[in-house]
């Protein structure tokens, strides 16, 4: 599958628009009607699309880029606006917003921009996660952090947990590891990096 897409758009027609057109093209679609419901699913999913409106109620579009800025992984971010471009360009953040596309929209090319940082988001996702393997196999032949030049101390002979309980205690200090969404993410690169680490000191038990 090509990914999954977020509409943020107060208006339903418009939403119900741009649903038909992500769908035909293989996408999974979320919806959100207000800046605050869309931050909450951006939260809780990877999406590789953000198609947002700018004006809507409770939450406008410009305050989801801004929050948008810290995060360390984000979805390409189309923003969808009846405003003129000389309304909206000097307050985007065009670090954090990839393309701007003016209603009326033509839907042939809003389907192609979609298309195109969806597919541009995953291999940036494929890059990542192999220059993130390649750095974990270098660390672990040193015993080092993967993401700093932190060194692990050997374990106490017979000590399994800790290693694991290093690697915790490290990661809450370490200022290089990639920005974490929830537990879950931090359990995952826990129990990668402690993989990593038994390989390294006890090289004979896989």
């Amino acid at each position: 599958m090509p990914g999954q897409i977020l509409i943020a758009d107060d208006d339903v027609s418009v939403r119900n628009l741009l649903a038909l057109l992500a769908r035909r093209a293989g996408f999974e679609v979320d919806e959100a009607a207000d800046g605050h419901a869309a931050l909450e699913k951006l939260e809780s999913h990877d999406y590789v699309v953000l198609l947002l409106d700018l004006m809507m109620p409770h939450l406008d579009g410009y305050a989801v880029v801004s929050a948008l800025r810290s995060k360390g992984r984000r979805p390409a971010v189309i923003v969808v606006t009846a405003f003129p471009p000389n309304a909206v360009e000097q307050r985007l953040d065009h670090d954090v917003v990839d393309a701007v596309i003016h209603k009326p929209f033509d839907v042939d090319m809003i389907s192609g921009v979609i298309v195109s940082l969806a597919a541009a988001v995953q291999q940036k996702t494929i890059e990542e996660t192999v220059r993130t393997k390649a750095r974990k196999r270098e660390a672990a032949a040193a015993g080092k952090c993967p993401y700093c030049a932190f060194e692990f101390s050997p374990p106490p002979a017979g000590d399994s947990a800790y290693i694991r309980t290093s690697i915790l205690l490290h990661l809450a200090r370490c200022t290089q590891r990639p920005a974490l969404k929830d537990d879950r993410d931090l359990q995952r690169l826990v129990d990668d990096i402690t993989e990593s680490l038994e390989s390294h000191f006890h090289p004979n038990m896989n």
